[in-house]
């Protein structure tokens, strides 16, 4: 199975947020994130910046 990890855009850096991400719904206002070992969690402040498959890396920005 691919790890993926989310991380949060902070100026020059990413900041981690989830590892083990399994799925990533937009909602209407923001995004939900379900891990592996944890429910879903509901981030009404952030956007999808970019995917980086190769990586395992989601780059999410609040707005």
């Amino acid at each position: 199975m691919c790890q993926v990890s989310a991380y949060v855009k902070k100026g020059e850096q990413d900041e981690l947020l989830k590892e083990n991400v399994t799925k990533i719904e937009v909602l209407e206002k923001g995004l939900r994130i379900t891990t592996l070992f944890e429910g879903p969690a509901d981030y009404t402040d952030m956007m999808l910046k970019y995917i980086d498959f190769s990586g395992g890396r989601v780059i999410l920005e609040k707005h």
